[in-house]
């Protein structure tokens, strides 16, 4: 899907016809996958694999989204801003599910914290800009999967 998203939205990276006929086995295979009635027939069981495929859905928009407007941007910048922006996001949810934690952390469990958002996290998202800029962003998103 990412393909046919990114062919209608970015110049440089057009839809051909392999990409879109790529696009419609993928969605063929997710519906296989899902069972047709599943797409037919709404149900609370079947809101989790709806949300699943618009997640994907949404993925693909991001990386358009990215290659559209931050591509420009350093790198570091990005990931900076993202990791920035979800952390000041997701804190007050965390405060009303979870309150605000009490307990001490460890040195090393901090030290781990730390390792984790530098090493795993910033790195990832570094090396993520750095592909789409490279490589465009319907590639970026085959490279993840």
């Amino acid at each position: 899907m990412l393909f046919v998203i990114a062919g209608l939205s970015l110049v440089d990276e057009p839809l051909t016809s392999r990409k879109f006929i790529g696009a419609l086995f993928g969605v063929f295979g997710v519906a296989v996958i899902v069972g047709l009635d599943a797409l037919i027939i709404f149900s609370l069981q079947n809101l989790g694999q709806l949300v699943v495929m618009g997640a994907a859905l949404f993925y693909g928009f991001a990386g358009v989204c990215a290659k559209r407007f931050l591509s420009s941007y350093p790198q570091v910048t990005n990931a900076f801003g993202i990791l920035s922006g979800s952390t000041i996001l997701i804190i007050p949810v965390v405060i009303f599910t979870e309150s605000i934690p009490v307990k001490t952390l460890s040195t090393g469990v901090r030290a781990s914290l730390i390792g984790v958002a530098i090493v795993s996290i910033a790195l990832a998202y570094i090396l993520y800009f750095n592909i789409m800029v490279l490589a465009g962003s319907a590639n970026l998103i085959l490279s993840l999967c």
